[in-house]
Parts: structure tokens; C-alpha cells; sequence
């Protein structure tokens, strides 16, 4: 669903009845919500941002006031790119540990999509982590595999263990950006050392640069507004995010410690950044205006719009509870 359609699906909750004339339209167009919602499982907009962060031992879920809503885990070991898919899974790279984890809605434990003997058995490091909307795989990073070079780019099946979908790309350094553009066929963004890269959404498979930082920049997270194809680019060493693409802002060069993670809310427009020399959130607008911080300590960051499985159950109730009151009307 685009924000049209999720505006009139919710402005369709809040309707009143029409009157019994109206009930045969009302049928079909309560049907159609059915299926909208049955289509869309948990990918339903939630008014809140909530935030998935990663920082040293944990990966806990945070409202968009510093509000802890859920803890996964507080046992990784110096913990890095995390991701969410459609159905409100969580993901996270735990380096020390040589695993890519798997949380469901819930916060309760799946499974490793990646563990120790992947690429040969020699303790592989996984980075930058992003869901990959096209091929409905986990697309990762992960460094010292002894089998098809050394760094590579792949795409991971999240119903199995160390079992790639496509044939993924050796790479000459170690990248710790990863985000998708929006649609099937998405291009996947990356950063490694002072340089943004992109990539083909299946295999995935390089395809060319777009972007150049500072000199002696150290470029890690990126983050995608859809709106205009704009991007955010974190730059631990110079302090700054760059934002690239229709905007005249330089991006944000005050108020940073080592920026390492950034975020795009679709829903708010803003960005929120992992500052980690001062163990909290910087909260911007899409042209990098100061917003406020948020006091919690976070390395890796990223946006999720999945709503609380009570929101979904209060969802589906509002239009079964509009269905049976236009059968009683239609009755009556």
C-alpha cells in the first residue's frame, strides 16, 4: 500500500455508517479493505517511529521519545547493521559471534540466517545488513570468507541457515552501509571507505558509484528518502551527513560525534542518526534541520513502520465490527 491508500484505508475506519441505501457499497468496499489488510500482513503504517538499534551487547526497539518497547537480546558481542523485513522481523549482525540473528515480532529468537561455518569456517564477519524487497532475502556484508573472496555482498534466505539467494559480489573492502531504494527492483545503496556504491537488487551485483565523501572520510550508514531520491550518508570520521539529491543543504555538520548509523522515517520525513561518540540519537528533518536528541546509546539504526500485533487486532476488529453492523442494518 502507498500513504494514499493506507489515508483512505484508515479514513475508511473512521467513517460513519452510511445510511442502508449505501449498505451494497459499503459491502464491497469493506471487502476490499479485508484484502488489503490480508495482503499487506504487518506492512500497515503505524503512527509511531520506531526505531530498531544495535549498540555493544543489545538490540532493543525504541519509540521515537527514547521509550523502550521491546529487547531482543543483550548477549551479542560488539553488534552491528540491523534490519527489519515487511513482516516486523528483526535482524541483526552480531560480529563478535560470526552470526546474522533472527527475531520475530514478538522479540523471541528464530534463528541464526547466518552462523560461524559459513564461507569455509573461518569465524566470517558480518557488517551492513538490508532487507532486499525483491528477491524477499536479507542482503549482507560479511568480511573474512574463504570461499569466493574474502568480502562479499550477498543476498541470505531468512527460512534456512547460510544458504544464499543469487551469486552474490566479492568486494574489495569492508562495507557498513546498506540500504535499498523503494519498489520491486530496487536499487541497493552501499558505502565502504569514502565512497557510495550501488548495486543490481538480484545477485546483488555491482553496477557503479555515485558519490564521493571528504577527504579521509569513513562513510558507514545510509539512509533513502523515496520522496525525491535523496540520500543521507553517515561519515564517522569529518563528523557530518551528507545529503546528496535535490536538496541545496550541505547536510549536517554541527552536533554530530561519530555519526555510524542513519535512518529514514517514511512516515515523519525525518532522519534519525546513531550518534556514538555521545551515545544517543540526533533527530533531523529531511533538509537536515535539528530536531532534537534522543538519550539512548545506539551504534546501528534503522526505522521500522510495523504497528504492535494489538494495533493490527484493533484494525481488523473496526471492520469486522463495521461488517456485522451492516449485516444488523441490512436485516433490519
Amino acid at each position: 500500500l502507498n500513504e494514499m491508500e493506507l489515508l483512505s484505508l484508515f479514513g475508511a475506519f473512521h467513517s460513519p455508517l452510511p445510511n442502508p441505501r449505501k449498505l451494497t457499497s459499503m459491502k464491497t468496499t469493506t471487502r476490499n479493505i479485508l484484502a488489503a489488510i490480508a495482503a499487506s500482513a504487518f506492512a500497515v503504517g503505524s503512527a509511531d517511529a520506531n526505531l530498531l538499534v544495535s549498540s555493544g551487547s543489545n538490540l532493543t526497539l525504541y519509540s521515537d521519545t527514547g521509550i523502550t518497547l521491546r529487547t531482543y537480546a543483550t548477549d551479542l558481542i560488539n553488534a552491528q547493521g540491523v534490519a527489519v523485513d515487511p513482516l516486523g522481523n528483526a535482524y541483526v549482525s552480531n560480529l563478535g559471534g560470526s552470526q546474522i540473528r533472527m527475531y520475530d515480532p514478538s522479540g523471541g529468537f528464530v534463528r541464526n540466517v547466518m552462523d560461524a561455518t559459513y564461507g569455509g569456517g573461518t569465524a566470517p564477519l558480518p557488517f551492513a545488513l538490508a532487507w532486499n524487497p525483491t528477491v524477499g532475502g536479507l542482503a549482507a556484508t560479511v568480511s573474512n570468507v574463504t570461499t569466493a573472496g574474502n568480502t562479499r555482498m550477498v543476498n541470505f534466505d531468512i527460512t534456512t541457515t547460510n544458504v544464499n539467494i543469487g551469486a552474490g559480489q566479492t568486494l574489495g573492502g569492508n562495507y557498513e552501509g546498506l540500504t535499498y531504494s523503494s519498489g520491486s527492483g530496487g536499487i541497493l545503496y552501499a558505502t565502504v571507505s569514502n565512497v557510495g556504491q550501488f548495486f543490481n537488487a538480484t545477485g546483488p551485483a555491482f553496477a557503479g558509484g555515485f558519490f564521493t565523501g571528504d577527504p579521509g572520510a569513513q562513510l558507514k550508514g545510509i539512509a533513502i528518502s523515496p520522496l525525491v531520491d535523496r540520500k543521507y550518508i553517515a561519515d564517522f570520521a569529518n563528523n557530518r551527513v551528507y545529503i546528496t539529491q535535490g536538496s541545496g543543504s550541505p547536510g549536517i555538520t554541527t552536533g554530530l560525534n561519530q555519526p555510524l548509523g542513519v535512518t529514514y522515517s517514511s512516515e515523519l520525513h525525518n532522519i534519525f542518526v546513531a550518534n556514538f561518540g555521545d551515545n544517543n540519537i540526533k533527530q533531523y528533518d529531511s533538509d537536515g534541520v535539528f530536531l532534537g536528541t534522543i538519550n539512548v546509546p545506539a551504534s546501528y539504526i534503522a526505522y521500522t513502520a510495523v504497528p504492535e500485533p494489538s494495533t493490527i487486532g484493533l484494525l481488523t476488529f473496526g471492520v469486522l465490527g463495521a461488517l456485522v453492523i451492516a449485516r444488523r442494518l441490512r436485516r433490519a
